[in-house]
């Protein structure tokens, strides 16, 4: 029998051969992290290697599954390679819509191996032109920003749900009242006259057995008739819910006549132009409290239009979505004239602002201006502006950008008898779409 000195030995020389062991840490797949819908059918997988001395990878061995820690669909082996960036996929074919996991694990110049990592998920998003669903608006012209709603009834919720929307224009959606996600300003930006892109949300914990609603709340952004040649005077939008079960996807909900939209209160202000980009028109008597249907329903809705698009390809956002970064506080408000003053934020910032207003007669009208720099003089230079109307509820109302952003330090209020309450100025610095290194 070992005696328990000897054995004590040996398990602290074991527990140090592991601690020396490499690990993994940052998988990504086409430079993103669990991407839901890739824009290849050929995905390409990366990794880091963490460890306490250094070290060099000399092999890697990568499965791929339908189901985690499963790999059906492809086990590369032990492959002799210090690769670790954009490594390709190199098992059976994967269509649009299919879902799958991989993990990876890897030895180094010592022969010692990693644990495998933690299985990663990634989708193949739709990319042969199949989208299900029609584009869809509602209440055109003005640069209105429209409400597009359906109800739906859903007989069981097992398996995963994706919702693929496809904008021309912005869009948020939300699903049963809530969120799909914290994303701003989605899509990404793309040759909206060639070329438009595909977002995809997991909406699986947000849908219930029995009766759901889908709300996209849409935005002209730059589709308009005279940058890409719109072929509406609003903003189209088009969607499908998909049910995968065992990596395989099958339809539940597009968009089509049945669907009914409304204004949602807040539409496009002043130009879209280089040099003096546009802002946003917020009407609170219109604009609901939240997207709860019991809210939504006071709206005046009718029937969503059909529209024929040609000559635009679709294909999945191929990087991450623009989210706020942090939101930022103004440092003070000072009085520059009669019903105007000047808000400052303390630093010039790419944000979009979020302001509590006092109580004002129902009807009356707010103009906000934005500027980075203001002389000593006064003089200043307005890059956008923003117009909001008042509920007339005593309690004021909070007006909030969606589908626009400012470059700003200062925002200028004119029509305010008295000075708004500092804390209830913020601005959600935000950072604009690019792709993430790696394609």
């Amino acid at each position: 029998m070992m005696n328990k000195p000897y054995f004590l030995f040996l398990l602290c020389l074991g527990l140090l051969a592991c601690s020396q062991a490499p690990s993994l840490y940052d998988l990504t797949c086409e430079g993103l992290s669990e991407p839901l819908a890739i824009d290849a059918s050929q995905p390409h997988f990366s990794w880091k290697i963490a460890a306490k001395e250094p070290t060099a990878q000399v092999a890697y061995e990568i499965q791929v599954g339908s189901e985690p820690k499963v790999a059906d669909l492809w086990d590369s082996g032990r492959t002799e390679s210090a690769d670790q960036v954009m490594v390709p996929y190199a098992g059976a074919p994967l269509e649009s819509r299919r879902l799958a996991w991989w993990r990876v694990r890897v030895w180094n110049e010592r022969g010692e191996a990693s644990a495998w990592s933690k299985p990663q998920r990634f989708g193949i998003g739709i990319l042969d032109g199949s989208m299900q669903g029609a584009f869809i608006g509602a209440v055109p012209g003005d640069g209105r920003a429209p409400l597009l709603r359906k109800s739906f009834q859903l007989p069981a919720t097992q398996g995963t749900f994706l919702l693929h929307v496809n904008s021309l224009g912005y869009h948020e959606a939300y699903v049963n009242g809530t969120p799909v996600s914290d994303a701003v300003l989605t899509p990404a930006v793309s040759q909206l006259d060639k070329r438009s892109l595909i977002v995809t949300y997991d909406v699986t914990p947000l849908l219930k057995k029995g009766i759901n609603e889908i709300v996209l709340w849409t935005s002209p952004g730059w589709y308009k008739k005279d940058t890409f040649e719109a072929a509406y005077e609003g903003p189209l939008v088009r969607a499908e819910l998909d049910c995968c079960v065992g990596g395989r996807a099958t339809p539940v909900l597009a968009t089509d006549s049945t669907w009914e939209g409304a204004w949602s209160g807040y539409r496009d202000f002043d130009t879209w132009r280089p040099g003096h980009f546009g802002g946003e028109a917020i009407d609170a008597r219109v604009a609901p409290k939240s997207m709860k249907s019991s809210d939504l329903n006071g709206l005046d809705w009718g029937p969503a239009a059909v529209i024929g698009v040609e000559g635009i390809q679709a294909s999945p956002q191929p990087c991450e979505l623009c989210r706020i970064q942090e939101t930022v506080e103004a440092v003070s408000v000072t009085q520059e004239a009669e019903g105007r003053w000047i808000v400052d934020f303390g630093r010039v910032m790419n944000a979009m602002p979020d302001l509590k207003l006092p109580s004002l007669p129902e009807g009356h009208a707010v103009i906000a201006s934005f500027t980075d720099h203001i002389l000593p003089d006064g003089t200043r230079e307005i890059y956008s502006t923003n117009r909001y109307i008042a509920s007339g509820a005593p309690d004021g109302d909070r007006f909030a950008n969606r589908f626009n952003h400012h470059v700003f330090r200062y925002i200028i209020l004119e029509g305010l008898p008295e000075a708004p309450a500092l804390q209830g100025l913020k601005a959600h610095r935000m950072r604009t779409d690019f792709p993430r290194k790696g394609r």
